[in-house]
């Protein structure tokens, strides 16, 4: 299971602004911030940006319905870790 960090950085790297990052990963944008302001941390989140722009580009007609999967799935992950961090696990 990917780390809250991950998804934060998945999150940043589609573009979403820090505020949304924040409320949708149950974190502060101050939080985002301190992050983001980590080099390796920044280098990741560029990396992803990059490796979606990379995809995007080979598989035009792909990335659209994959993009949407992506936002599914990090979704459901995140419902997840709420749903297991409100029954203490």
């Amino acid at each position: 299971m990917a780390t809250k960090q991950d998804r934060i950085a998945e999150l940043l790297a589609q573009g979403l602004p820090s505020s949304m990052v924040a409320s949708l990963t149950a974190t502060t944008v101050s939080y985002i911030g301190q992050l983001k302001n980590q080099p390796l941390f920044a280098d990741h989140v560029k990396a992803l940006a990059l490796e979606a722009a990379e995809e995007e580009t080979l598989h035009p007609e792909a990335g659209e319905h994959k993009s949407y999967k992506d936002k599914m799935k990090g979704l459901r992950a995140l419902l997840l870790d709420k749903v297991m961090g409100d029954m203490g696990y």
